[in-house]
C-alpha cells in the first residue's frame, strides 16, 4: 500500500510545518539552534548588517538548519531499518553529523567575520582574522585528535 500523495501545495506545506514543528519539540539540538539563529538575527539587527550580510547571514543559518534537519532524517530510518547494532550504520549516523559539524563551523566562521570587525572596530581586523584562523585550527586539531584516539 503506497502513501497517499499530497493533493495540493498547501497540503505539502502542512506536512513540511508539520516536520519542522516536531523537530523542534523532538530534537535536542533543534531548539539550541534556532535559538542561536534568533541571537544571531538579532544581533545582525543592532549592528546593522547591510542586506547582503543579513542574506548570507540567513543562508548560513538555514543551511545548518536543514543539515540537522537531513541528519535527523537519516538516523531515524536507519534507526527503523536496523534496530540493533551495526558498525556501517554507526559510520552513516557518524558521517551525517559530520555533515552537521561541518556546516556549524562555517556559519561560525562567517558570523565571525560579519560581527567582529563591527564589534571590535577597523583596527581590530587583522586580530579578528588571527582569531578566526587560531580557532578553525584548533578545532581542526580537536576533531583530528579525536579522529586517531578513536580508531585506535
Amino acid at each position: 500500500m503506497s502513501p497517499r500523495r499530497n493533493r495540493t501545495f498547501w497540503e505539502s506545506l502542512s506536512k513540511a510545518w508539520a516536520g519542522l514543528l516536531w523537530a523542534v519539540r523532538a530534537e535536542r539540538n533543534v531548539p539550541l539552534l534556532l535559538v542561536g539563529a534568533i541571537l544571531a538575527l538579532a544581533l545582525a539587527l543592532v549592528l546593522g548588517l547591510s542586506g547582503p550580510e543579513l542574506a548570507l547571514l540567513i543562508l548560513v543559518i538555514a543551511v545548518v538548519l536543514a543539515a540537522e534537519l537531513f541528519n535527523t532524517a537519516l538516523e531515524r530510518l536507519l534507526d527503523l531499518l536496523h534496530s540493533e547494532y551495526h558498525p556501517q550504520v554507526r559510520q552513516i549516523k557518524d558521517l551525517a553529523a559530520g555533515a552537521v559539524l561541518l556546516t556549524a563551523l562555517g556559519s561560525l566562521a562567517v558570523g565571525l567575520l560579519l560581527f567582529a570587525s563591527r564589534l571590535i572596530g577597523k583596527s581590530g581586523e587583522i586580530w579578528l582574522g588571527r582569531l578566526l584562523a587560531t580557532v578553525l585550527l584548533l578545532l581542526l586539531a580537536a576533531l583530528l585528535g579525536l579522529g586517531r584516539r578513536r580508531k585506535g
